[in-house]
């Protein structure tokens, strides 16, 4: 299964990007696990790190 990554809101890293919620609803519906990256840090130092997991990931 594939995992789509999705940046968060800048000031809120538990709450996906307010442009990109319907396709965050969209992916969850079509079955497709979905997991949040904390924007904010990610555009402040360039790094991004998750969890380590046994799917194939797909940044959006």
């Amino acid at each position: 299964m594939y995992t789509i990554l999705f940046p968060s809101d800048y000031f809120n890293r538990n709450k996906i990007d307010a442009e990109l919620e319907q396709e965050y609803d969209a992916a969850k519906k079509a079955g497709f696990d979905v997991m949040l990256f904390d924007y904010s840090s990610w555009f402040e130092s360039r790094k991004l790190s998750i969890p380590r997991t046994q799917s194939h990931s797909v940044h959006r």
